[in-house]
């Protein structure tokens, strides 16, 4: 199953693999970064001609998948950047930044 769970390093929560001991045995097709990067991300091929119906079924499991991750501090203000960023170049005024406060962690 796609689930990524994120945990304060050195937690070692039982029934998953870390990622590091991940990227070491990865014997699939690319890296597991590779894989990893291609669940997350949302192409122009993912969407093109397709009802935003379709585009957001698309989606939605992409949110679950990194439910955890955005509880990192560095992933948080990494993707937090960007998310302004790229408000800011298609002339967004009002960014609403939403989050559960003391949930970061920084390990």
């Amino acid at each position: 199953e796609d689930l990524l769970v994120v945990a304060p390093n050195g937690l070692n929560v039982p029934g998953y693999v870390q990622c590091n001991r991940l990227r070491e045995t990865w014997n699939q097709t690319g890296t597991f970064d590779e894989y990893l990067t291609q669940k997350l991300i949302l192409t122009d091929d993912n969407i093109a001609s397709k009802t935003t119906r379709d585009i957001w079924e698309f989606f939605e499991h992409k949110f679950a998948l990194v439910s955890g991750l955005v509880n990192h501090y560095k992933f948080y203000k990494e993707a937090l950047l960007i998310a302004g960023r790229n408000a800011l170049k298609d002339g967004v005024r009002i960014l609403e930044v939403r989050h559960k406060s003391l949930s970061l962690f920084k390990d």
